[in-house]
Protein backbone atom coordinates (compact mmCIF):
# COMPACT_ATOMS: atom_id res chain seq x y z
CA UNK A 1 0.00 0.00 0.00
CA UNK A 2 1.76 3.70 -1.03
CA UNK A 3 -1.55 5.79 -0.09
CA UNK A 4 -3.84 6.66 2.71
CA UNK A 5 -7.13 8.42 2.53
CA UNK A 6 -7.89 10.06 5.99
CA UNK A 7 -11.06 10.42 5.40
CA UNK A 8 -12.18 6.96 4.86
CA UNK A 9 -9.68 6.01 6.46
CA UNK A 10 -8.23 3.42 4.15
CA UNK A 11 -4.95 2.07 2.61
CA UNK A 12 -4.72 2.05 -0.92
CA UNK A 13 -2.11 0.89 -3.93
CA UNK A 14 -0.89 3.48 -7.24
CA UNK A 15 -3.36 1.58 -9.20
CA UNK A 16 -6.11 2.12 -7.28
CA UNK A 17 -6.19 5.99 -6.73
CA UNK A 18 -7.38 8.34 -8.88
CA UNK A 19 -5.48 11.32 -10.37
CA UNK A 20 -6.65 14.87 -11.07
CA UNK A 21 -4.67 17.65 -12.30
CA UNK A 22 -4.68 20.97 -10.67
CA UNK A 23 -2.68 23.54 -12.25
CA UNK A 24 0.42 22.33 -12.51
CA UNK A 25 -0.23 19.98 -9.02
CA UNK A 26 -1.11 16.55 -9.24
CA UNK A 27 -3.70 15.09 -6.54
CA UNK A 28 -4.18 11.53 -5.87
CA UNK A 29 -7.72 10.93 -4.77
CA UNK A 30 -9.83 7.95 -2.99
CA UNK A 31 -11.98 6.59 -5.19
CA UNK A 32 -14.86 5.85 -2.56
CA UNK A 33 -15.16 9.45 -0.99
CA UNK A 34 -13.10 11.15 -3.94
CA UNK A 35 -10.50 13.05 -0.99
CA UNK A 36 -7.01 13.89 -1.45
CA UNK A 37 -4.49 10.61 0.00
CA UNK A 38 -1.37 11.13 1.62
CA UNK A 39 1.79 9.33 0.07
CA UNK A 40 2.74 6.47 2.88
CA UNK A 41 6.99 6.91 4.15
CA UNK A 42 8.74 3.45 2.84
CA UNK A 43 8.68 1.21 5.50
CA UNK A 44 12.00 0.43 7.08
CA UNK A 45 13.48 -3.13 6.43
CA UNK A 46 15.95 -4.02 8.96
CA UNK A 47 17.19 -7.85 8.96
CA UNK A 48 16.87 -9.44 12.46
CA UNK A 49 20.16 -9.72 14.13
CA UNK A 50 19.72 -13.51 13.95
CA UNK A 51 19.57 -13.23 10.22
CA UNK A 52 22.35 -11.60 10.09
CA UNK A 53 25.35 -12.71 12.37
CA UNK A 54 28.12 -12.69 10.12
CA UNK A 55 27.47 -8.60 9.78
CA UNK A 56 26.81 -8.77 13.61
CA UNK A 57 30.19 -10.41 14.49
CA UNK A 58 32.26 -8.67 12.42
CA UNK A 59 30.61 -5.37 14.31
CA UNK A 60 34.17 -4.87 16.60
CA UNK A 61 36.71 -5.71 14.14
CA UNK A 62 35.48 -2.92 11.75
CA UNK A 63 37.18 0.17 10.92
CA UNK A 64 39.05 0.85 14.13
CA UNK A 65 37.29 -1.75 15.99
CA UNK A 66 39.89 -4.00 17.17
CA UNK A 67 41.89 -0.74 18.05
CA UNK A 68 39.31 -0.44 20.67
CA UNK A 69 38.50 -3.80 21.53
CA UNK A 70 41.94 -3.42 22.63
CA UNK A 71 42.11 -0.47 24.51
CA UNK A 72 39.07 -1.66 26.32
CA UNK A 73 40.42 -4.64 27.46
CA UNK A 74 43.59 -3.08 28.57
CA UNK A 75 41.30 -0.21 30.93
CA UNK A 76 39.41 -3.34 31.94
CA UNK A 77 42.72 -4.66 33.63
CA UNK A 78 44.20 -1.33 34.39
CA UNK A 79 40.70 -1.06 36.65
CA UNK A 80 41.46 -4.41 38.26
CA UNK A 81 44.57 -2.88 39.23
CA UNK A 82 44.04 1.23 39.61
CA UNK A 83 43.22 2.34 43.44
CA UNK A 84 40.99 4.28 41.47
CA UNK A 85 39.66 1.44 39.50
CA UNK A 86 35.73 2.19 39.51
CA UNK A 87 36.51 5.75 37.71
CA UNK A 88 37.93 3.19 34.63
CA UNK A 89 34.89 0.77 35.48
CA UNK A 90 32.22 3.68 34.75
CA UNK A 91 34.32 4.82 31.49
CA UNK A 92 33.71 1.15 30.21
CA UNK A 93 30.06 0.83 31.55
CA UNK A 94 29.56 4.35 29.76
CA UNK A 95 31.13 2.86 26.54
CA UNK A 96 28.60 0.36 26.88
CA UNK A 97 25.67 2.74 26.76
CA UNK A 98 26.97 4.58 24.20
CA UNK A 99 27.19 1.24 21.96
CA UNK A 100 23.52 0.49 22.58
CA UNK A 101 22.56 3.98 22.46
CA UNK A 102 24.36 4.44 19.12
CA UNK A 103 23.03 1.11 17.49
CA UNK A 104 19.74 2.09 18.38
CA UNK A 105 19.84 4.79 16.31
CA UNK A 106 20.86 2.55 13.38
CA UNK A 107 24.42 3.00 12.95
CA UNK A 108 26.48 -0.50 12.33
CA UNK A 109 30.58 0.56 13.34
CA UNK A 110 31.26 1.35 17.02
CA UNK A 111 30.68 5.36 18.56
CA UNK A 112 33.60 7.10 19.35
CA UNK A 113 35.10 7.23 22.66
CA UNK A 114 33.01 9.07 25.24
CA UNK A 115 35.18 12.61 26.34
CA UNK A 116 37.98 12.18 28.90
CA UNK A 117 37.37 16.03 29.96
CA UNK A 118 33.62 14.89 30.61
CA UNK A 119 34.03 12.69 33.67
CA UNK A 120 30.94 13.75 35.57
CA UNK A 121 29.23 12.76 32.48
CA UNK A 122 30.75 9.62 32.71
CA UNK A 123 30.21 8.78 36.53
CA UNK A 124 26.60 9.50 35.62
CA UNK A 125 26.24 7.29 32.96
CA UNK A 126 28.42 4.56 34.74
CA UNK A 127 26.10 5.22 38.08
CA UNK A 128 22.57 4.47 35.90
CA UNK A 129 24.66 0.89 35.06
CA UNK A 130 25.34 0.12 38.23
CA UNK A 131 21.74 1.25 39.02
CA UNK A 132 20.54 -0.79 36.54
CA UNK A 133 22.27 -4.01 37.52
CA UNK A 134 21.75 -3.76 41.00
CA UNK A 135 17.77 -3.20 40.27
CA UNK A 136 17.95 -6.30 37.90
CA UNK A 137 19.64 -8.37 41.06
CA UNK A 138 17.46 -7.70 43.93
CA UNK A 139 15.76 -10.72 43.69
CA UNK A 140 18.89 -12.44 44.15
CA UNK A 141 20.13 -9.81 46.84
CA UNK A 142 16.43 -10.38 48.75
CA UNK A 143 16.88 -14.28 48.50
CA UNK A 144 20.23 -14.98 49.66
CA UNK A 145 19.81 -11.81 52.90
CA UNK A 146 17.00 -13.83 53.52
CA UNK A 147 18.57 -17.15 53.47
CA UNK A 148 21.33 -15.96 55.73
CA UNK A 149 18.72 -14.30 58.02
CA UNK A 150 16.84 -17.91 58.28
CA UNK A 151 20.23 -19.59 58.70
CA UNK A 152 20.89 -17.06 62.22
CA UNK A 153 24.08 -16.16 60.21
CA UNK A 154 25.47 -12.79 60.12
CA UNK A 155 24.84 -11.14 56.74
CA UNK A 156 28.20 -9.43 55.96
CA UNK A 157 26.60 -6.67 54.43
CA UNK A 158 26.95 -6.14 50.54
CA UNK A 159 30.02 -8.82 50.42
CA UNK A 160 26.77 -11.75 51.21
CA UNK A 161 24.15 -10.45 49.61
CA UNK A 162 25.41 -12.30 46.44
CA UNK A 163 26.97 -15.44 47.95
CA UNK A 164 25.30 -17.70 46.31
CA UNK A 165 27.34 -21.02 47.39
CA UNK A 166 26.33 -20.11 51.14
CA UNK A 167 22.64 -19.54 50.56
CA UNK A 168 22.09 -22.11 48.44
CA UNK A 169 23.31 -24.76 50.99
CA UNK A 170 20.51 -24.09 52.86
CA UNK A 171 18.56 -26.57 50.78
CA UNK A 172 16.52 -27.13 47.67
CA UNK A 173 13.67 -24.12 48.12
CA UNK A 174 16.49 -21.89 48.40
CA UNK A 175 18.16 -23.14 45.26
CA UNK A 176 14.63 -22.83 43.66
CA UNK A 177 14.55 -19.33 44.46
CA UNK A 178 17.65 -18.36 43.51
CA UNK A 179 16.89 -20.03 40.19
CA UNK A 180 13.89 -18.17 39.56
CA UNK A 181 16.21 -14.27 40.49
CA UNK A 182 18.48 -15.40 38.15
CA UNK A 183 16.15 -15.94 34.95
CA UNK A 184 14.48 -12.72 36.22
CA UNK A 185 17.80 -11.13 35.98
CA UNK A 186 18.52 -12.95 32.52
CA UNK A 187 15.42 -11.50 31.56
CA UNK A 188 14.83 -7.80 32.89
CA UNK A 189 18.22 -6.44 32.47
CA UNK A 190 18.82 -6.21 28.80
CA UNK A 191 15.39 -4.38 28.44
CA UNK A 192 16.14 -2.65 31.56
CA UNK A 193 19.88 -1.15 30.17
CA UNK A 194 18.54 -0.91 26.58
CA UNK A 195 15.71 1.79 27.59
CA UNK A 196 18.39 3.32 30.14
CA UNK A 197 21.31 3.47 27.44
CA UNK A 198 18.48 5.71 25.02
CA UNK A 199 17.22 8.15 27.34
CA UNK A 200 19.86 8.46 29.64
CA UNK A 201 17.60 8.04 32.76
CA UNK A 202 17.19 5.43 34.80
CA UNK A 203 13.47 6.14 36.24
CA UNK A 204 11.39 3.85 33.61
CA UNK A 205 13.43 1.08 34.71
CA UNK A 206 12.43 1.53 38.42
CA UNK A 207 8.96 0.58 37.64
CA UNK A 208 8.96 -2.91 36.59
CA UNK A 209 5.51 -2.37 34.52
CA UNK A 210 7.03 0.09 32.38
CA UNK A 211 10.05 -2.68 31.15
CA UNK A 212 7.67 -5.88 31.17
CA UNK A 213 5.49 -3.41 28.79
CA UNK A 214 7.99 -3.10 26.72
CA UNK A 215 9.17 -6.69 26.45
CA UNK A 216 5.58 -7.16 25.82
CA UNK A 217 5.45 -5.29 22.74
CA UNK A 218 8.54 -7.05 20.88
CA UNK A 219 8.61 -11.04 22.39
CA UNK A 220 9.52 -12.77 19.66
CA UNK A 221 13.01 -10.43 19.39
CA UNK A 222 13.28 -9.80 22.86
CA UNK A 223 13.88 -13.39 23.13
CA UNK A 224 16.28 -13.44 20.79
CA UNK A 225 18.55 -11.23 22.50
CA UNK A 226 18.09 -13.00 25.70
CA UNK A 227 19.38 -15.62 24.50
CA UNK A 228 22.27 -14.05 22.36
CA UNK A 229 22.87 -12.50 25.60
CA UNK A 230 23.22 -16.27 27.94
CA UNK A 231 24.93 -17.73 24.87
CA UNK A 232 27.55 -15.37 24.26
CA UNK A 233 28.35 -15.03 27.74
CA UNK A 234 28.68 -18.61 28.43
CA UNK A 235 31.09 -19.47 25.29
CA UNK A 236 33.14 -16.68 26.32
CA UNK A 237 33.17 -17.57 30.13
CA UNK A 238 34.28 -21.16 29.21
CA UNK A 239 36.97 -19.44 26.69
CA UNK A 240 38.25 -17.29 28.99
CA UNK A 241 38.54 -20.20 31.74
CA UNK A 242 40.51 -22.38 29.34
CA UNK A 243 42.80 -19.29 28.42
CA UNK A 244 43.66 -18.20 31.85
CA UNK A 245 44.15 -22.07 33.32
CA UNK A 246 46.46 -22.22 30.24
CA UNK A 247 48.79 -19.56 30.65
CA UNK A 248 48.34 -17.45 32.74
CA UNK A 249 49.44 -14.12 31.89
CA UNK A 250 49.59 -14.14 28.01
CA UNK A 251 45.67 -16.20 28.38
CA UNK A 252 44.04 -13.14 30.62
CA UNK A 253 45.06 -10.76 27.89
CA UNK A 254 43.82 -12.69 25.17
CA UNK A 255 40.33 -13.42 27.43
CA UNK A 256 40.48 -9.98 28.10
CA UNK A 257 40.18 -8.51 24.49
CA UNK A 258 37.67 -11.65 23.71
CA UNK A 259 35.81 -10.73 26.49
CA UNK A 260 35.52 -7.16 24.97
CA UNK A 261 34.64 -8.51 21.86
CA UNK A 262 31.74 -10.34 23.12
CA UNK A 263 30.46 -7.00 25.24
CA UNK A 264 30.72 -4.88 21.62
CA UNK A 265 28.67 -7.38 19.97
CA UNK A 266 26.48 -7.73 22.94
CA UNK A 267 25.44 -4.13 23.05
CA UNK A 268 25.45 -4.03 19.59
CA UNK A 269 22.55 -6.37 19.36
CA UNK A 270 20.83 -5.14 22.01
CA UNK A 271 20.45 -1.97 20.31
CA UNK A 272 19.91 -2.76 16.87
CA UNK A 273 16.58 -4.80 18.15
CA UNK A 274 15.61 -2.13 19.45
CA UNK A 275 16.18 0.16 16.07
CA UNK A 276 14.99 -2.51 14.68
CA UNK A 277 11.35 -2.97 16.51
CA UNK A 278 11.19 0.97 17.05
CA UNK A 279 7.93 1.14 15.76
CA UNK A 280 6.37 -1.27 18.05
CA UNK A 281 8.09 -0.18 21.28
CA UNK A 282 6.82 3.86 20.66
CA UNK A 283 9.20 4.61 23.86
CA UNK A 284 5.96 6.31 25.69
CA UNK A 285 7.37 4.31 28.12
CA UNK A 286 10.07 6.75 28.77
CA UNK A 287 7.55 9.22 29.28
Amino acid sequence: MEFLCAACPRFLCSSCVTEARYATAVVRLCPACGEPCQPLGKVRSITPFWQDMPGVLKYPVTGWGPVMMIFYAAIALLAALAPLGFLLTFFLLTYNMLIVQASAGGRRSLPDWPDFTSWWEIIGRGIKAVVVTVVSLLPLIAVNVAAHSMSGGMIRAPASWLDVRAAASLGLPVVLAQLLAALFFLFYYPMALGITSVFNTIAPILNPALVLKAVARIPKEYAWVVGFFVASGLVEAVLSFVLEAGVPVLGRVVASIGWAYVTFVQMHVLGWTLYQTEDRLNWDIAI
